[in-house]
């Protein structure tokens, strides 16, 4: 009997130990991972304000133009305050050239046709759209491309990566002049190519590690480059972004909204599996623009029905000021101190120059 006790105490401390040892290797994984991924808070614990920031200097109706834009997907400027606008019912490249501060109005079409199909230049699904050193880049996903048109509507080139084929692409932004090409789900985020399409270098990965199969809940999107060396890294629903600079992550912040854990469910609809998320939502980076100076994030609370407007400054994202329920919009750009916000009633153009002061004061 003794013995049989005796036995009983030495299995229990092994488990004990057992248990003690696992609760100090999980801790120090936890550490670890913080320590590899600090993620930095906003000292501002709570949004401040102010709808007088916006002045309105310009208003154009869509039904008003010469041929007229029915869905604006993406709106963006060039060097010269030139507004470019994707219309994603028609296929179409509007070009709207504006003069003397914006009171003359012209307006062209790419290829004065729609860019609907599988051809070159053609778009079967825009996946993202940027203007770059004067050439507009669009990332079609039905051929994997991305393609080049000059600011005159000229088609320049089809970059394709043939050495990988598996890769598929969901954004890109820029180093220099080569382009970065982004994925979800692999092992390296960002694929630095050339023009010809060569993959010259890859890096970056999730700094969330949770659910690494589930591209939904790493949906992000990539800013254009500041100084063509840095670039911001998005993610829609997870309250946190991250800057890259000359390929590496150089910080990790916050946004107003905090971090978030989004839950999926799986269910089975008409036969298949699908997955989505539970409840409506919570987009802490619904839509964005960025300049030299500043950031700007949608932040979107799908359950309350509120949007915000936050503005932060871009060299180490501190905190300015938010614009509640700002105007309705699908897509917005910003270019020194103007900023365009599109809709499918037309666009509108601010004045923001008072926002650019509150950055350069918050530095």
């Amino acid at each position: 009997m003794k013995t049989k006790f005796n036995f009983f105490i030495f299995i229990s401390l092994i488990l004990v130990f057992s248990l003690s040892c696992d609760k100090k290797i999980s801790k120090n994984r936890y550490k670890k991972f913080r320590k590899d991924f600090v993620i930095l808070k906003q000292s501002n614990k709570k949004r401040v304000f102010s709808n007088n920031l916006l002045v309105l200097i310009k208003e154009v109706k869509f039904r008003n133009l010469k041929e007229e834009i029915y869905l604006p997907s993406y709106v963006a400027f060039d060097s010269s305050n030139n507004i470019y606008i994707f219309d994603r019912k028609m296929y179409k490249i509007h070009k709207l050239l504006f003069k003397k501060g914006f009171s003359k109005l012209e307006q062209k079409i790419f290829q004065n046709k729609s860019l609907r199909g599988k051809g070159p230049g053609e778009i079967s699904r825009l996946l993202d759209f940027k203007i770059y050193n004067k050439r507009l880049y669009l990332l079609d996903e039905g051929t994997n491309t991305l393609i080049v048109y000059s600011d005159k509507g000229e088609l320049m080139k089809n970059i394709k990566v043939k050495e990988n084929r598996t890769l598929l692409f969901r954004k890109f932004t820029f180093s220099g002049d080569d382009p970065i090409l982004c994925v979800y789900g692999n092992k390296d985020l960002f694929y630095r190519i050339d023009l010809n399409g060569k993959i010259i270098k890859s890096f970056g990965s999730y700094v969330d590690k949770n659910y690494s199969e589930n591209i939904l809940y790493h949906q992000y999107s990539v800013s254009k480059p500041v100084n063509n060396k840095c670039f911001y890294y998005l993610p829609l629903y997870l309250g946190f972004v991250g800057l890259y600079e000359n390929g590496e992550l150089k910080f990790v912040k916050e946004t107003m909204d905090g971090r978030r854990f989004p839950t999926f469910i799986q269910e089975e609809i008409d036969g298949a599996l699908v997955t989505r998320m539970k409840g409506v939502g919570f987009r802490t980076v619904s839509k964005y623009a960025i300049t030299k100076k500043i950031i700007l994030i949608k932040s979107l609370d799908m359950e309350k029905k509120v949007a915000y407007w936050d503005f932060y400054t871009v060299k180490n994202f501190n905190y300015i000021i938010s614009i509640k329920n700002p105007p309705v919009s699908y897509c917005f750009d910003i270019n020194g101190n103007y900023l365009v916000s599109a809709n499918e009633d037309g666009i509108k153009i601010f004045n923001i120059e008072s926002i650019i002061k509150r950055a350069s004061q918050n530095l």
